[in-house]
């Protein structure tokens, strides 16, 4: 296996995409990748399962690009998304496509996330909190798509129930922001003791997703600010 760095908790102000070594032409070895969402939705698309058909409008699922919240820098841009638990389980994500490297090659995949919540580290007192909202992040060979199975609307990937892992995506912690006040505060998760193993395609490529599992019946809302990837030729 390769040697793997990354430079930890250093978010870059414009988008990054480094090819570190490549391997007779076929592919990149090594990637690095820096999505900062001060500038756009750097090429992210959204969706949520775990829900029954008929709850859609009730669930108020929100995705969009949108200046940071107070206290936060009001100037700056990021992800907003937003949704309401109507049903006691929830997952909404965000993916991204990754091309260029080598095809039918096995990778280990490495993330760290910019995020901001209003939910602090006290759970609350009757046992139901906002932190049981888990942040996960994965990368498969096929798109990861929600797909309905009677009146259920499910992944097509294996991402773990609830805190558990699945084989395609990890759990990297809550959505505790890390303060005793229930205000937007910024924090960081990443997968550096859990790095994720993909396949890439016939053509070179994987998905990235990065999503929240939440059993927390309520609404739930967060921002993205930027998002590294690590990926490495195993």
């Amino acid at each position: 296996m390769k040697t793997r760095f990354f430079i930890p908790v250093m978010f870059a102000l414009a988008t990054a995409f480094t090819s570190c070594s490549v391997e007779n032409g076929r592919g990149a070895e090594e990637l690095s990748l820096s999505y900062d969402f001060a500038k756009s939705y750097q090429g992210w698309s959204f969706d949520m399962a775990d829900y029954n058909a008929g709850q859609e409008q009730a669930i108020e699922f929100a995705c969009k690009y949108t200046r940071l919240p107070q206290p936060l820098n009001t100037e700056k841009s990021a992800l907003l998304l937003s949704a309401n638990n109507v049903g006691g389980d929830l997952f909404f994500f965000i993916k991204n496509q990754v091309t260029g490297l080598i095809p039918n090659t096995k990778y280990l995949v490495d993330f760290q996330l910019e995020l901001a919540s209003n939910v602090p580290s006290q759970a609350s007192s009757n046992g139901v909190s906002a932190k049981d909202v888990f942040v996960k992040v994965g990368a498969t060979t096929q798109e990861p798509k929600k797909v309905q199975t009677g009146s259920r609307f499910q992944m097509n990937i294996d991402k773990g129930d609830g805190k558990n892992d699945g084989m395609d995506m990890k759990n990297v912690g809550d959505i505790d922001n890390g303060t005793n006040q229930t205000i937007f505060s910024t924090f960081y998760r990443n997968s550096f003791n859990k790095s994720v193993e993909v396949e890439t395609d016939e053509a070179g490529n994987i998905w990235l997703s990065i999503g929240f599992d939440s059993s927390f019946p309520s609404r739930t809302t967060l921002f993205i600010s930027n998002i590294k990837v690590g990926v490495y030729a195993m």
